[in-house]
């Protein structure tokens, strides 16, 4: 296998989107259903306020209705860069649905320069995820933004390998702590094979890889190195807790 390429840096990732589809400007006139579903002049905020600016609350209709009941794959590439960039300052809450754009726009047939801008961008900021300190992680039963993030991404790529190969390198504590809250928020999907989520019923070959990744007991022993080294009690019993589900599954 040939060595990993180095990751660039989240906001290098970002940067690198505004370049890349820069060449699709914001047209005079997004047009739109006429049906009345949106309201009149939808499109004057978007037309008013500079891309880089641009809020979830401005973006969040254009999101949900874009290349069906507004604009095209050209207008939602204008947007794109944005509407990642909100994802990581988690000022946009649906991630699924963002991400089941790109599935929707056939992302993955685009330009190999913007196919390859969107991808660098969505391993940067999951690796920012693995990396992200959770004072609260312990606190499990409250969701993780890695927990949100794979399902989302899940909708977008085909393969998931990239991302699971990140999470297996990642020796730190907070990746292995992000690791057994994702299997503690799976628990009882994980019994039936499965992962919990609504949208991961319709990502079914995804879901089984990371099933399958997390049953072939290297997660296991991870979990269970990193509960021994783990001084503070409350995350060495969420650690202990995980190992122990990932046991009784794989069983």
């Amino acid at each position: 296998m040939p060595p990993q390429v180095p990751l660039p840096s989240l906001n290098a990732s970002i940067e690198h989107l505004y370049r890349v589809f820069e060449r699709y400007p914001l047209q005079r006139h997004i047009d739109g259903c006429t049906c009345g579903c949106l309201p009149l002049n939808a499109d004057v905020i978007l037309h008013a306020t500079p891309l880089h600016t641009l809020t979830h609350q401005a973006l969040h209709r254009f999101a949900l209705k874009t290349m069906t009941t507004w604009g095209n794959e050209a207008d939602f590439k204008h947007f794109l860069p944005r509407l990642l960039e909100l994802l990581t300052q988690e000022a946009f809450g649906d991630v699924h649905l963002l991400m089941g754009k790109l599935a929707y726009g056939h992302w993955w047939s685009w330009p190999d320069s913007e196919y390859q801008a969107v991808q660098a961008f969505l391993q940067a900021w999951w690796d920012s995820l693995l990396r992200h300190e959770d004072e609260d992680i312990a606190e499990w039963w409250n969701g993780s933004e890695v927990v949100s993030a794979l399902e989302g991404i899940a909708q977008a790529e085909r393969d998931l390998t990239p991302y699971l190969r990140q999470w297996d390198e990642l020796e730190t504590p907070s990746a292995v702590q992000q690791l057994a809250v994702f299997v503690l928020s799976n628990a009882e999907a994980l019994v039936r094979g499965q992962l919990s989520g609504v949208s991961w019923e319709h990502r079914t070959p995804q879901a089984l890889q990371v099933v399958h990744w997390l049953l072939t007991g290297q997660q296991q022993a991870r979990l269970e190195a990193a509960a021994r080294d783990q001084r503070h009690q409350p995350q060495r019993e969420m650690l202990e807790r995980a190992a122990s589900t990932l046991s009784v599954v794989a069983s």
